[in-house]
């Protein structure tokens, strides 16, 4: 039975309440918030003259039993409309690969920074496949998804700190930069020139060659259109971006949002006429049956489109096939990046061409590459200014 409330204290049973009116962020309406599970009178009285300071300084969070996972859930489904899908994918898996098996049970308002610093040893030790170590690097994202995450539970008021604030992060080994150079793998000028020379003829094989080319990502080779390659005038434009998601691929927009454009070297010039001619051809070969309504540049023989993880599938089986040391297809980016910055290309274009953010950025990824040679930049200077 309740007693007699006095105060907005009440006796529910053995234990005491307290109410307080709160707005609800999402309608604006006021509603009484009950809390309760209070030993004595006192203590529940001390509790809502807290909750009352708190409200007046417009700090206040009700009390809630959510659970992380319930949370997390709900945000990502919050954020399907604001993010790209392919980074919706990512969080997504990310979290219940990782964060929701280990932590997703606890209380939202009851996870701290430390219990956060334990999550994040834990995968640095075991949280890879088969129990293995995790690297510092994905530890790091994690913990960039988290904060975002938990910074709108803040700003929604489930929570009043965000825990990820509270964290020291996992340093990363000595020497590396933050993003981890183990990551980083490319062939050399030999071992292009010996793939290039070994898939000719192969499925696919102009969209790998055009990869190691160009620096360009899965994505946005996937949805390189005809409209977007000008042979006459040399020139490639990065416009669009095929990418998984969980019901099959999506059309975008490049992955940092903006379209950019440079010009062909004669492989890849010639490449391009030659798979214009052929698919000229396949049209004629499947009357009818055509399936390139988008006018893309890379498809199956009748123009369908190529789903992203069928292209590094068989990118897998011909670099198994020719025994090169076994790279992803993302690491033909890293292997164009490579080799254009031991040529001498400047920093700028490179990181132009890959579509970087920041020269700064393709520094700190690509910087241990560069000749370092002291004596030779000497010599440069010396024979440029004074002949």
């Amino acid at each position: 039975m309740a007693g007699r409330m006095r105060g907005g204290v009440v006796k529910r049973g053995a234990t005491w309440s307290y109410v307080i009116r709160v707005k609800d962020p999402a309608t604006g309406v006021t509603k009484p918030k009950w809390v309760g599970g209070f030993a004595t009178r006192a203590e529940a009285e001390a509790a809502r003259d807290d909750a009352r300071v708190a409200k007046r300084h417009g700090s206040y969070v009700a009390p809630d039993r959510m659970l992380v996972r319930d949370y997390l859930d709900d945000w990502l489904a919050g954020r399907a409309s604001k993010l790209k899908p392919s980074t919706l994918l990512s969080y997504r898996r990310d979290l219940h690969r990782y964060v929701i098996p280990r932590v997703g049970g606890d209380r939202l308002q009851e996870l701290s920074g430390a219990r956060l610093e334990v999550l994040y040893e834990e995968l640095l030790r075991e949280g890879g496949r088969d129990g293995g170590a995790l690297s510092v690097r994905t530890v790091r994202y994690q913990h960039s998804i988290l904060r975002k995450a938990f910074g709108d539970a803040v700003r929604l008021r489930p929570i009043q700190v965000n825990p990820a604030t509270m964290v020291e992060l996992p340093a990363h080994p000595a020497g590396h930069s933050p993003v981890a150079r183990t990551d980083v793998r490319a062939w050399s000028a030999d071992q292009l020139r010996t793939f290039v020379a070994g898939v000719e003829g192969e499925q696919f094989s102009e969209l790998y060659v055009l990869a190691l080319n160009t620096g360009l990502r899965r994505g946005e080779l996937l949805g390189l259109r005809w409209g977007d390659v000008d042979l006459a005038g040399q020139r490639l434009h990065v416009r669009n971006n095929r990418v998984r998601v969980e019901k099959g691929t999506l059309q975008g927009t490049p992955k940092s949002g903006k379209t950019r454009s440079f010009n062909l070297d004669p492989t890849s010039l010639e490449l391009l006429r030659n798979l214009r001619r052929r698919q000229s051809e396949q049209r004629l070969a499947w009357p009818g049956a055509w399936g390139n309504d988008d006018d893309l540049v890379f498809t199956h023989e009748e123009g369908r489109p190529i789903a992203p993880d069928h292209a590094t599938k068989t990118f897998r089986r011909l670099v198994d096939g020719l025994g090169l040391p076994a790279i992803r297809l993302h690491d033909c980016r890293h292997t164009f990046a490579t080799l254009a910055l031991q040529a001498g290309v400047s920093p700028k274009v490179v990181s132009e061409r890959l579509g970087h953010a920041t020269v700064a950025f393709t520094l700190d990824v690509y910087g241990h590459v560069l000749p370092a040679d002291d004596q030779l930049a000497a010599e440069l200077f010396h024979r440029h200014v004074y002949g």
